[in-house]
């Protein structure tokens, strides 16, 4: 099936494709969690899942002309001392003037906040179909084979895994799991936001890695996306991934940017 997004691949501007992206990562956050709006932006927060930065975090935000930033802070912390919990992660809106988001960023710098950022990539052309002969199925089908494979990824970090199976209640969100004699060895995810398909989560497991079994979960997940019709498909990852990107753009990704965010100092997380 042909996707919509390869006949207008030049239609959007960067921004515009970059904002998306940002909408639909605090969308696929927030699943399954609580979010409050603020004078700032929204927040997500989950005491449960400290100190998982994309559970305790802060979106789209910009500063309200009329409001000090030093008050417009005061209250997320509120917000989130109500809560049990802390601002970890601060995203700014890319489409805010410059005098409301640059006050935002300036105090995060120099509170020690450091920011990190990772490619967007969307995808530019249509891999075509190769029949594997793996099995891959909806992780809804294999739930207990889901929650180890989720255990195992996370590693040393089990509020991931947590964040994971919470996720998998929500309808919006679709996890392709990849099983090898009975056993989930690779998972990717497909997030649903209006005209956007978000990939998420792709992972396979370390001693499982070099067999293409990423190729090929992903190459469902985008086959899932030409079937809900999305104009746009988009993916983040880590600048550092150097095998990932090498995947990625073997799919028919191209980058497009990058997106931001700060993170809070070692002794607030």
């Amino acid at each position: 099936m042909q996707l919509e997004v390869l006949s207008g691949a030049a239609a959007s501007n960067a921004i515009h494709l970059l904002s998306l992206f940002d909408r639909a990562r605090a969308t696929f956050c927030a699943l399954g969690l609580e979010t409050v709006p603020t004078d700032l932006g929204t927040a997500i927060c989950s005491c449960e899942l400290l100190p998982i930065y994309d559970a305790n975090a802060l979106f789209d935000a910009r500063l309200p002309a009329g409001l000090e930033m030093k008050t417009a802070w005061e209250g997320i912390e509120s917000a989130f001392r109500d809560r049990q919990t802390h601002c970890l992660q601060v995203r700014v809106n890319l489409t805010a003037l410059p005098a409301e988001r640059e006050p935002v960023i300036a105090w995060l710098l120099q509170a020690g906040w450091r920011e990190y950022r990772r490619n967007v990539y969307r995808l530019m052309a249509a891999p075509a179909m190769v029949n594997t002969g793996l099995i891959i199925i909806s992780a809804r089908a294999a739930v207990r084979e889901y929650e180890q494979f989720a255990r195992r990824a996370a590693g040393s970090q089990p509020r991931l895994a947590d964040a994971s199976l919470l996720r998998l209640d929500d309808p919006r969100y679709e996890v392709l799991v990849l099983l090898m004699d009975g056993a989930i060895v690779a998972r990717a995810g497909v997030l649903t936001l209006g005209e956007v398909g978000l990939i998420e989560q792709v992972h396979v497991l370390g001693d499982q890695r070099g067999r293409g079994f990423g190729f090929a979960v992903i190459q469902h997940a985008i086959d899932l996306c030409a079937r809900a019709q999305f104009k746009h498909v988009l993916l983040g990852c880590d600048s550092t991934n150097v095998a990932a990107i090498k995947l990625y753009a073997s799919l028919g990704f191209a980058k497009i940017g990058e997106s931001a965010e700060w993170r809070a100092p070692s002794t607030f997380a």
